[in-house]
């Protein structure tokens, strides 16, 4: 079976980018990175004028020309099961990968060249979320035949040449649903296979992690964390939370937000750069929509 990674580059106003980006997904999975990016670029077009609550209708809304999406490759994996989460590294060179979850691993492709040079092998399975440390690329997996899947560490520093799974770290579990890392903290978030909550990892010693805390939410479906905070989308809740893990043994809820006319999901959450709005996307009745909040009003 064939599974498939497109990779497109996007133009967008030079006062927002310096220069021109990536945008990374997979046909299969698109849960993870990609939805979030059309969050930042639905906002572009809204931000200036959005109310406390904006709700977008994702199955019409209609395409911006501020936004031009160019098909750049196509790359099919042979592997078993199917692509799923997919993230992206900028080595210390600046050679730039695009990171690839596959059935049976994690694909490494060097966008400089559009070349796939590398495959980190694992157990096979069909869902799988990857975040970038420094030189390492973390890897969970949500697979209960898996056995002591834990926290899949795979060390980069060797690309384009080479990459090596260098331990798995099992002190907060086996599975996972979804993880994300604050790049300028060194800690780690993950989202626990029962959907109660997520743990705290600290990545100090960034193959020997360490149990740091844990967080008990509702049903959890998806999470961001940037400088301590952490945003989290509570699935079949209907609602969303936002909490200070400054104190990792005593995290605060800073917000906890029940979504209007949501039927029984909210999917997924992404803040913007200034934290000043963030973007949710939800199961409603009758079709699929995408809501923007300012943050300021939350507490109220």
């Amino acid at each position: 079976m064939l599974h498939t990674m497109v990779l497109y580059g996007w133009a967008l106003p030079t006062a927002l980018l310096s220069k021109p980006g990536y945008f990374f997904t997979t046909v299969a999975g698109l849960r993870g990175h990609m939805p979030k990016l059309a969050f930042a670029l639905v906002i572009l077009g809204v931000i200036s004028s959005a109310p406390d609550v904006l709700a977008i209708n994702c199955d019409t809304v209609p395409a911006r020309p501020a936004v031009q999406l160019d098909s750049i490759h196509t790359f099919d994996f042979q592997v078993s099961g199917s692509a799923s989460g997919c993230c992206g590294w900028i080595a210390p060179d600046g050679e730039e990968y695009a990171i690839v979850c596959s059935g049976d691993g994690v694909e490494f492709i060097q966008v400089s060249t559009l070349s796939w040079v590398a495959h980190a092998p694992m157990q096979v399975c069909f869902f799988r979320e990857a975040e970038t440390y420094r030189n390492y690329c973390y890897v969970v997996s949500d697979c209960t035949w898996e056995p002591n899947a834990g926290l899949m560490i795979v060390d980069m520093q060797y690309l384009p040449d080479s990459v090596h799974v260098v331990s798995t770290y099992t002190g907060v579990g086996n599975h996972f649903i979804n993880l994300s890392i604050d790049t300028a903290t060194g800690f780690a978030y993950i989202a626990n296979m029962s959907r109660t909550g997520f743990r705290i990892v600290d990545l100090s010693d960034a193959e020997s992690p360490m149990d740091a805390g844990t967080v008990l939410t509702g049903d959890i479906e998806d999470l961001v964390a940037f400088n301590d905070t952490v945003y989290v989308a509570e699935g079949a809740d209907a609602a969303f939370s936002i909490w200070d893990c400054t104190v990792k043994q005593n995290p605060i809820e800073l917000a906890h937000v029940t979504v209007p006319g949501v039927d029984n999901n909210v999917r997924s959450i992404w803040p913007t750069p200034d934290r000043k709005y963030l973007a949710t996307t939800e199961n409603e009745p009758t079709f699929q929509t995408m809501k923007l909040w300012s943050t300021s009003s939350l507490a109220n």
